[in-house]
């Protein structure tokens, strides 16, 4: 991956894996909260917004570094999900998820009528970024913070949390029954799933140095997050790594289809949720099952004849 930008013509891999990168960041940071907590968030959007925006403000209007920038776009959205976690992780279920989608369409609408607040309202703002920066900055960049999500993520599921968490997922009520705090590891890993939302999205604007309402607080980023998890494979550490390289492939092989591929996205989530609720993982471990009682099969047939 590091020494892909190297190689000639490497230009549209590095387009491509750029914006895979995102979605793997933003689906991984999104199972730490409906993965692993089981609390199905519809408006993350909100955070990735905060942070692009956050980074707009210190980077481009503060002229503060940019590496310090998105540094603090990340904390603030963190900050900002413990403000709206607090009353909105007390719901459970659909009444959470519809929720957080009427947050996230809440903030889109006042982005758009505050250019006061946030930069340039319903037409968003360029962003002049360092001089001599390239496309292929970012792309580090953002392979830096793949990995990083990744190794959060690794450590989340395999800490004292990451049990709570699951805990939590499968019986809220049981989980309290046992003295676990639930609200306040919902809100912990709230906190997480933010953090790393919003330095995804104070990352991407380095990407495509221009940020509006539309792009940042829109529900199809939000949508793209669950998406991504559902397709490889929800509540995995390598489930959205898998699903965000997929989704990224399946949106570019769909381009041409702009009345459907709405619809084929569907069909794919509502097939996978029917016959394998675990995406991609689920199907590969099926098929290590299969080829394993094969190979059982096979050795006792052999021992049965000798």
């Amino acid at each position: 991956m590091v020494a892909i930008p190297e190689m000639s013509e490497a230009d549209v891999i590095v387009r491509y894996l750029s914006w895979a990168f995102l979605i793997i960041i933003l689906s991984s940071g999104w199972n730490i909260i409906g993965g692993y907590a089981g609390q199905f968030s519809l408006g993350h959007s909100v955070f990735y917004g905060i942070g692009a925006y956050v980074f707009v403000m210190f980077f481009h209007t503060f002229k503060i570094h940019w590496a310090l920038s998105i540094l603090i776009a990340g904390i603030f959205s963190s900050i900002t999900s413990i403000v709206i976690g607090i009353p909105t992780l007390r719901l459970r279920g659909g009444y959470f998820a519809v929720g957080t989608l009427a947050l996230s369409e809440v903030m889109r609408v006042w982005a758009n009528n505050a250019p006061e607040v946030f930069k340039g309202g319903v037409t968003g703002v360029a962003v002049t970024l360092p001089e001599g920066w390239s496309a292929i900055y970012s792309y580090y960049l953002m392979l830096s913070l793949t990995v990083i999500t990744i190794v959060i993520s690794y450590f989340v599921k395999n800490s004292t949390l990451g049990l709570k968490l699951r805990a939590i997922r499968d019986d809220e009520d049981a989980a309290d029954g046992l003295g676990i705090n639930v609200l306040t590891c919902k809100i912990i890993a709230l906190m997480l799933s933010s953090l790393i939302v919003g330095l995804a999205g104070a990352t991407q604007t380095t990407f495509t140095a221009y940020v509006s309402p539309d792009s940042v607080f829109g529900t199809k980023r939000s949508l793209e997050m669950v998406l991504a998890c559902l397709l490889g494979g929800l509540g995995t550490i390598y489930g959205p790594v898998i699903g965000g390289a997929l989704f990224e492939l399946l949106a570019r092989i769909l381009w041409g289809f702009p009345h459907f591929h709405l619809l084929i996205y569907g069909s794919i989530i509502v097939i996978l949720i029917v016959f394998e609720p675990r995406g991609v993982i689920g199907i590969s471990d099926r098929l290590k099952h299969i080829l394993r009682l094969k190979r059982f099969l096979k050795v006792s047939s052999i021992v049965g004849g000798s």
